[in-house]
């Protein structure tokens, strides 16, 4: 049974409450899953200098 037929469902974890949940999102299957990514994503690794920063920027700030 491929990633396309095999529900979600059937993983452990996952009961009818859920799995319900998951549809709403167009999650029915292990593929859909896998491939929901998120609407957006925040690299945190880059440390920039506050001098640095641009306006309307996204930073994350370290203490040192």
């Amino acid at each position: 049974m491929s990633l396309t037929e095999k529900s979600v469902s059937t993983l452990k974890g996952i009961g009818p409450a859920l799995a319900t949940k998951l549809e709403k999102l167009g999650i029915t299957t292990l593929q859909d899953l896998l491939f929901h990514l998120p609407l957006r994503y925040e690299d945190r690794t880059r440390v920039t200098a506050i001098g640095a920063a641009q306006t309307g920027q996204t930073l994350s700030l370290i203490h040192i």
